[in-house]
């Protein structure tokens, strides 16, 4: 449990009664208990608006074990909800009333008029709720515009142009607290999201301001509606819709400004390519990949999606019968939107950390002076891509060596990069870490053994990167199985091979041992002269025959211990004869085997220091070659 989920604990209780607001999916829902909200992660289902009781315990939640990792603590906070629950037991009470139970109903009555793919449209872009699937939205993060999905100030500005337009023209009669209301009433009952609060903010502000004396600028209104939305929430600054939306507003508010033009459809083109621009490091962070060609397909696409499927998606949460025509468009455009995104050149970029961040928007800052003194604008553009490239270039293929053991919880996962090559060692919850490095290719995938915990994200992995050779155990018949469409090879004890200064020696298995934990892949490898051993789940009997077999080989710099410091691993015998000057585990918090075991770790610090994952998150070491350095994230 970290700092700022401590004092809640506290105050916290072990059965609560409430109203679900929410279903998240098949486990988990929502629910508002007195003034808070709960997660809770039950094995029972129920609906919105379902009054239930619950009995459990509050979730410790692992906080983020490397710089990119996905921060869920602080994403809860940021969505209002005070704790994260596991329910032992549930009931339900009765039938009770919530605002959500509105929108859940219509949204159950529009799926018998929707098809799927038009239903996911409409529940993205009308309701808030994106269940588009997965490769659509690969596709449109590719062509740098899935901000256009999420219900935004341009959907509210749209719902508000339409409704002026109606009381103006069909009913004659105009008041404008009229579409305010309406708009109002909107936001509620499709949960409030944080970027159609801050539209409805600046159109309360910006008609108050128009019967005040004092005449507010639209930054002012804009600062006015952030200050107000983080004087309910701050957690709100720390999330990405939240950020996103104060981005692109300030770009909106600006564009007139700066960029004088008579032609509207280029001034929007002008606008969203900004948009585009000042939205991306965060896009990148999201999705590590950037088309060549997205910064002018972006605009064009952000056109017609804005300006077509956006008012079809509201013209059907109105009129579902009308599908039978509109629906072909979704089809067609998910059709093309997937087509495009797997033509277009893409490059894979690393995660931007926030001085990189600050780096690009000084140059970001450049291309907006250049826009405004008309001068200097294919300087400050090319500024920019040189920059882009030199991040890429400067983290993926640095020409140093490192292995990050990835605080990846109770599972395993050992990333070997030296200069642009890289081995992976195990892929248990390792995806978005590999995403986050900016890399395409993978020189070696190695997977020691057939164990849940070890294989994890393994098929992502191979589907997503290039990888060069998968190499698995001998004896291990189900992994056999499982990577036989890939390129793959065997592997037992004495099996070489080196990738210019790295060097790797599988030391295991000796013999076919009829146990996959024992017939693991157990790894010496050498990078300079710093030297590691990988013992992934070996026992101690496995463990006995290695040092008969090996004795002072086995000597290291650094030891993976076994078996996450299980009590089956890491015996005397074998520490006696390794003899590391660190030791390095990797666990999870709060896991139901108690790992590590509290006597193999007393072991393994007699004899060296000791790196946790669940205490220390991700450990890296940085090798050159007359030394080593050992860093962990916590």
């Amino acid at each position: 449990m970290s700092l700022r989920f401590g004092l809640d604990k506290l105050l916290a209780s072990d059965s609560y009664i409430g109203t679900i607001i929410e279903v998240k999916n098949e486990r988990s829902y929502v629910i508002r208990s007195g003034i808070q909200r709960i997660i809770v992660y039950d094995k029972n289902q129920y609906e919105v608006g379902n009054v239930v009781s619950i009995k459990g315990k509050i979730n410790e939640i692992s906080p983020k074990g490397y710089p990119s990792d996905f921060d869920y603590e602080l994403y809860l906070r940021s969505k209002g909800i005070s704790y994260s629950f596991y329910a032992n037991s549930s009931s339900y009470i009765k039938e009770g009333f919530t605002i959500a139970r509105l929108k859940a109903s219509y949204i159950k009555y529009l799926k018998k008029y929707l098809r799927p793919t038009s239903l996911s449209y409409v529940e993205s872009m009308v309701f808030g709720d994106n269940l588009l699937d997965e490769e659509i939205k690969d596709g449109y993060s590719v062509l740098g515009i899935s901000h256009i999905l999420a219900i935004s100030g341009m959907h509210i500005m749209l719902l508000y142009g339409i409704i002026r337009f109606l009381l103006l023209n069909i009913f004659h009669y105009y008041r404008e607290a009229i579409p305010i209301s309406i708009i109002s009433l909107y936001v509620i009952l499709i949960g409030a999201p944080a970027s159609s609060v801050r539209a409805l903010l600046f159109l309360i502000i910006r008609k108050l301001n128009s019967n005040s004396s004092i005449r507010y600028s639209k930054l002012d209104i804009l600062s006015i509606a952030m200050l107000i939305m983080l004087l309910f929430n701050p957690y709100q600054a720390y999330y990405i819709g939240f950020i996103l939306s104060y981005l692109v507003s300030f770009i909106l508010i600006y564009t007139n400004e700066l960029v004088k033009v008579k032609n509207k459809l280029i001034g929007m083109l002008i606008s969203y390519s900004l948009i585009y621009l000042i939205t991306l490091p965060f896009v990148l962070n999201m999705s590590n990949i950037i088309s060549i060609f997205s910064l002018i397909l972006s605009p064009i696409l952000t056109l017609l999606v804005s300006h077509i499927l956006l008012p079809i998606s509201y013209i059907l949460a109105l009129i579902p019968f009308w599908d039978f025509v509109f629906g072909y468009i979704y089809l067609f455009t998910n059709v093309y939107v997937v087509n495009l995104a797997s033509m277009l050149p893409v490059i894979h970029m690393p995660y931007m950390n926030p001085l990189m961040i600050l780096g690009y928007y000084l140059i970001f800052t450049l291309i907006i002076i250049s826009l405004y003194k008309e001068r200097g604008r294919l300087l400050s553009y090319f500024l920019m891509i040189l920059y882009l490239l030199a991040i890429k270039l400067l983290v993926v293929y640095i020409p140093i060596s490192t292995v990050t053991f990835l605080d990846c919880g109770q599972g395993d996962c050992t990333v070997i990069k030296n200069g642009s090559s890289v081995v992976v060692v195990d892929a248990f919850n390792s995806f978005d870490y590999l995403k986050d490095l900016g890399i395409a290719r993978i020189d070696y995938l190695v997977l020691t053994h057939s164990d849940d915990d070890h294989l994890g994200d393994y098929e992502e992995v191979l589907d997503y990167f290039e990888v060069k050779l998968v190499l698995y155990p001998v004896y291990d018949y189900k992994l056999e199985r499982l990577v036989k469409p890939y390129k793959s090879l065997a592997i037992k004890a004495g099996y070489n091979m080196k990738i210019k200064n790295l060097s790797f020696s599988f030391i295991s298995p000796l013999k076919n041992y009829n146990n996959s934990n024992m017939n693991s892949l157990a790894i010496r490898l050498n990078i300079y002269n710093t030297s590691f051993l990988l013992c992934a789940d070996i026992t101690s009997e496995v463990e006995h025959d290695l040092v008969l077999k090996y004795h002072n080989y086995l000597r290291v710099d650094i030891l993976k211990a076994g078996h996450h410091g299980s009590i089956t691993s890491s015996s005397p015998e074998f520490l006696e004869v390794v003899k590391p000057s660190y030791s390095i585990i990797s666990a999870g918090l709060n896991n139901k085997y108690h790992h590590p075991d509290p006597s193999v770790l007393a072991r393994l610090k007699r004899v060296s220091r000791v790196y946790n994952t669940i205490n220390d998150g991700s450990i890296r070491v940085t090798i050159t070659k007359n030394r080593y350095m050992i860093s962990s994230y916590r």
